[in-house]
This record gives structure tokens, sequence and C-alpha cells, in this order.
């Protein structure tokens, strides 16, 4: 039903970016939920058309970059995710979804290392813990667990208030 609200919103407006990330975001979340790549590819094609119409928007980088990690695509993943890093470095999440696409590619180091980040900018994500944790044995000896303080206080896979395609959190499988 939304996708159809927005088709419309896209029609009648074809250079506004709101429906095409929203319906961008549905998609994504469509596709992982359903393992559908067709969804998947779909959101693809509405986050390269938010970047035509915007390319200022780092959700639409990210969210580029993490329906390429649902479809498999590790490897192109982090180009499109450090693009959305250097343009808004305050969200813990593009920095989560990152470090999934380097630990698919054997960067546990790396994978880490943005964990650590996300967890830091935004400590209630309950994502990049739970990410943290999966690295553990990928680390072997090399790492022990870091004592925190604090924990996640919410467990929402979308984010409220998302303008642009990808802004969910995503866990290691």
């Amino acid at each position: 039903m939304r996708g159809e609200l927005l088709d419309e919103a896209i029609s009648l407006e074809p250079k506004w970016v709101q429906p095409y990330a929203g319906r961008g975001d549905a998609r994504i979340y469509l596709g992982e939920a359903r393992k559908k790549i067709d969804h998947c590819q779909a959101a693809l094609a509405d986050c390269a058309r938010v970047i035509a119409l915007d390319p200022s928007l780092a959700g639409a980088y990210n969210g580029r970059g993490w329906a390429n990690n649902v479809l498999g695509d590790y490897r192109r993943g982090p180009a499109d995710l450090n693009r959305a890093i250097s343009q808004d470095a305050s969200q813990g999440i593009y920095y989560n979804n990152r470090g999934i696409s380097y630990y698919e590619l054997k960067g546990h180091d790396r994978a880490m290392a943005d964990c650590e980040k996300a967890i830091s900018l935004d400590p209630s994500d309950p994502s990049p813990y739970m990410n943290r944790g999966n690295l553990f044995p990928a680390l072997g000896k090399r790492a022990r667990p870091p004592l925190t303080t604090t924990r996640p206080s919410r467990s929402t896979h979308f984010r409220a208030g998302a303008e642009s395609p990808g802004q969910h959190g995503a866990v290691m499988v």
C-alpha cells in the first residue's frame, strides 16, 4: 500500500526526493525481510534516483550500500558507505552498515572499528553491539569484549523519521 502511494507521489512530482527515498527504504526492508532480490534491485534504482536528484543526501549512499549488502555484493557497499560517512560522519548507522561489509570481506579489524564508532555515536542502537559480539569469534584471541557501562535502550529495526533510504540498523548474521 505504501509503495502505491509513493508511486503516485512520484508520478505527480518526479523531481521530489522524499517519495523515492521512502520507497527505496521500504524496498530495502521488503528485500531483506523476504529475501527478494527484485525488491533490493528496485531499491538500488530508487537510491540512484535520489542521488541524481540530490547528491548531498548521505542517506541515499547509505541505502545503496546497504541494498548491495543485502544482495551479497559486499565489495560495492563500502564505497557508498564511505561516501555517506564523508558527507555526514555523525550517523552511527553508516558505520554499522560499513562494518557489515568489512565483516563479510574478512576485514574484521575494520569491522570492529566501525562497530565501536557506531556505538560511540549512538549508544542506544542495539545493532552495533550485536555486530561487535559477532566479531569476537572471528578475531580469535586478538580481541576481548570491552566492558561497557551503556546498554542499548531500543530495539527497533527502522529508525523513526528516516528521510532517506537505508536509515535502519542492520545485524551481521
